[in-house]
């Protein structure tokens, strides 16, 4: 199929304390991503036919802000084509504005410029300051992709096919940001099975205005140990431990039990 590297980004193993996708790139030729032949052939291999990086096919995630691609609903992991010197770059700059080729795109967070792995919500107003002006950054480069005529020589639907894995990695920061946003105003995703109880437990600290610091003093500890576990989400916490968060906080989270047909969920196989 013309790809000659795979390149998956070790953050996955080395930098999350509770690792569970896999993010990546591949180097494939110009002509097959224009064309769709690239994932017309990827799709004959794949049983479940998930090779798409059309913004359309993203779907959420039962308690996180970001939408998913197919790939990642099936197998945890998402792995974008990359063209070398197409002309499009990657949408991802460094501290000082310069765009990041790949695999140093993947280095970085999107949100503030820093090492990239750990915590994939907004937090605090600085770092929702930082994303918004990133935004602005990332729309204003997919515009002018959009408009250059012909895109190189390239037809509107084969611009589109070289543009989708851009515009796909630009909507999830666009979603953290609106995420942020609903937290401010006090509107909260429901929990299904407790899946992203941690996101919760951050969101209502922010939707107070209360400070990690202030939470820290609230449970008795360091203020450090606050810090640590948000940038976890609260991976793997006790449920003792969720509780004692939530009423610090004055939170009371009421649960309704459903007796339902089983369902066959999307997890790796």
């Amino acid at each position: 199929m013309g790809i000659t590297e795979v390149f998956a980004d070790g953050s996955f193993a080395e930098d999350k304390d509770h690792p569970n996708d896999i993010d990546g790139y591949f180097e494939c030729s110009r002509d097959g991503l224009r064309t769709g032949e690239l994932a017309r052939q990827l799709n004959r291999l794949d049983p479940f036919k998930i090779w798409t990086w059309d913004p359309a096919s993203r779907r959420p995630y039962r308690g996180y802000p970001k939408k998913q691609l197919p790939m990642w609903h099936r197998y945890r992991v998402e792995l974008y084509p990359h063209v070398p010197r197409l002309g499009f770059g990657t949408g991802i700059f460094d501290r000082l504005g310069h765009e990041l080729e790949f695999p140093s795109a993947f280095r970085q967070s999107r949100r503030d410029g820093k090492p990239r792995g750990r915590a994939n919500m907004i937090r605090s107003e600085s770092e929702y300051q930082e994303a918004c002006a990133r935004l602005n950054e990332e729309r204003t480069r997919l515009a002018a992709h959009r408009a250059r005529p012909g895109g190189a020589g390239l037809t509107d639907d084969e611009v589109k096919r070289v543009i989708d894995p851009l515009e796909s990695f630009h909507l999830q920061l666009q979603e953290e940001v609106e995420s942020y946003e609903r937290l401010k105003r006090g509107e909260f995703d429901d929990l299904e099975n407790l899946r992203g109880l941690g996101h919760l437990l951050i969101s209502v600290r922010i939707a107070q205005g209360i400070s990690q610091r202030e939470l820290a003093r609230r449970l008795s500890v360091h203020e450090s140990q606050v810090s640590r576990d948000e940038r976890n989400e609260y991976f793997g916490v006790t449920l003792e431990c969720a509780i004692k968060v939530m009423d610090a906080l004055n939170v009371r989270l009421h649960t309704r039990v459903e007796m339902t047909a089983a369902e066959q969920e999307l997890i790796p196989a």
